[in-house]
């Protein structure tokens, strides 16, 4: 639902009220309702007060939380869904399991029952081409490659079921799990990894979208190389107008591997070329990477690496997410007895 909003104290006219309070489109702010009403409220924001039009009840002394869609002439935002972030923490103890592709289409019983389907089949084989075109170090892997995996992963497959495209939507892992877990000849054991493993789609969705609500692309690595990893990047990186920590255009790859650990690793666009920075967890891994590091710069090709520095401080890939998602106005004490 969006909200105009309006100052409630009559003031000079602006040309754009956003600039009063410095937002900008995609930013996620937070406000509180001062004088509640079904249409027609007042709400706090930034310590400024504004007359807002709404399609939804507000109530007095009420949080809310949106996203700026428009600045200019004023200022409108879209009320911001909380009940994906708390589906989100509710699973997201699934980030550290690792989710073995290779391993579920070739070693486990939902291949079998996969095989029991012309679809199934035609989507295995398809998913098994994906998987494999990555090999196992990675040396090979390119972003078509990656596109082609996450498009088959079926992420979007409740996109394509609301655009009424429903062979598209089938053509995906996703689909393909929830068809065998409803199956009544289905074992229980192929009936329980199914679910298991939409439970894991489904959080690689929620993610997505907790990131797309602050303004980041986020999407998974399900790679047989890693135990959890994922890549970050900014919606509109052309757009560095509320770039406070120089995060605009960067990529942001967070990995965990067998013997290496936890790697945060940062591309920022430098010139004709990129700067990166990787943090390792441990100093054995920096002392690692630093020994070959020439090797490691001539590893990326897409453009010349002109600084390559590599520090400690990374972190678990799902603190890391944990830290994103939720900004740090939003951050509360958690105590258990």
């Amino acid at each position: 639902m969006t909200l105009t909003l309006q100052p409630a104290v009559q003031t000079a006219p602006t040309s754009n009220e956003g600039q009063v309070l410095n937002l900008q489109p995609n930013q996620v702010v937070q406000a509180t309702v001062v004088r509640g009403g079904l249409d027609k409220a007042e709400l706090e924001l930034g310590r400024h007060r504004f007359q807002a039009w709404t399609k939804v009840p507000l109530t007095t002394g009420q949080s809310i939380k949106a996203q700026v869609t428009a600045t200019n002439p004023h200022i409108e935002l879209r009320l911001v869904d909380q009940s994906a972030l708390m589906r989100m923490f509710v699973a997201l103890h699934r980030m550290s399991e690792s989710f073995d592709l290779g391993r579920v289409l070739t070693q486990t019983g939902v291949h079998q029952a996969l095989n029991g389907h012309a679809w199934g089949q035609s989507l295995r084989q398809a998913l098994l081409q994906a998987a494999q075109s990555s090999p196992a170090d990675g040396t090979q892997l390119t972003g078509t490659m990656l596109s082609s995996l996450i498009k088959l992963l079926g992420l979007d497959t409740e996109r394509q079921v609301a655009l009424s495209d429903p062979d598209q939507a089938a053509a995906r892992l996703k689909s393909a799990l929830l068809a065998l877990g409803r199956e009544q000849g289905q074992s229980q054991d192929v009936r329980q990894r199914a679910e298991a493993l939409v439970n894991h789609l489904e959080l690689f969705q929620l993610c997505r979208v907790r990131m797309a609500e602050q303004g980041l692309n986020w999407l998974p690595l399900p790679l047989p190389f890693l135990q959890q990893g994922y890549l970050v990047w900014h919606i509109d990186p052309e757009d560095d107008t509320n770039d406070q920590a120089g995060q605009s255009g960067m990529l942001r790859m967070v990995l965990q591997m067998t013997h290496l650990g936890d790697l945060d690793l940062k591309l920022r666009p430098m010139h004709q070329g990129l700067r990166v920075g990787v943090a390792c967890a441990s100093q054995e891994t920096a002392s690692f990477l630093e020994d070959r590091k020439e090797e490691l710069i001539h590893s990326v090709t897409a453009l010349p690496v002109l600084e390559c520095q590599i520090s400690l401080g990374a972190k678990d890939p799902s603190r890391i997410l944990l830290d994103m998602a939720v900004s740090e106005g939003e951050r509360v004490f958690e105590a258990r007895v």
